[in-house]
């Protein structure tokens, strides 16, 4: 769950932005400032953005996807990071909603049908929504 974020999501409000609306790119920038309010010098437990209960997992099969063989202590440089969370999301979110590939992102390959990933699922579509709005203007 995000700090300070309460919600009472349900999975149809969740599920509302596509990748239609919101590109793998755009969801990568809002997971970021989800996760760390784009400071590059913030200290986590993932690899770049995601609070995982075992990063290093999420990060091996991210690399593996990738099919580099970058080690653990990469997974705090901003670039390479992101190259594995957009092929972790892209891969385990293949044909998914982006609020899909964002609970994917907080609970693991099968994290879209956990209903812990909800409030985490809401407040990146929010923020998505808000980015996609912004880019209408």
């Amino acid at each position: 769950m995000v700090a300070g974020f309460c919600c009472a999501a349900d999975a149809q409000e969740v599920s509302s932005l596509t990748v239609r609306h919101a590109g793998i790119e755009t969801l990568l920038d809002v997971l970021a400032c989800v996760e760390s309010n784009n400071d590059p010098n913030a200290v986590g437990i993932g690899p770049g953005p995601g609070p995982l209960s075992d990063p290093s997992a999420y990060w091996e099969d991210g690399t593996r996807l990738l099919g580099v063989n970058w080690p653990y202590r990469e997974a705090f440089n901003p670039d390479k990071a992101r190259c594995v969370v957009r092929a972790y999301l892209l891969h385990h979110g293949a044909n998914k909603t982006i609020a899909d590939m964002a609970r994917i992102h907080n609970g693991g390959p099968s994290g879209h049908r956990r209903r812990s990933t909800l409030c985490y699922a809401q407040r990146v579509s929010q923020l998505l929504a808000q980015k996609v709005e912004a880019s209408r203007l």
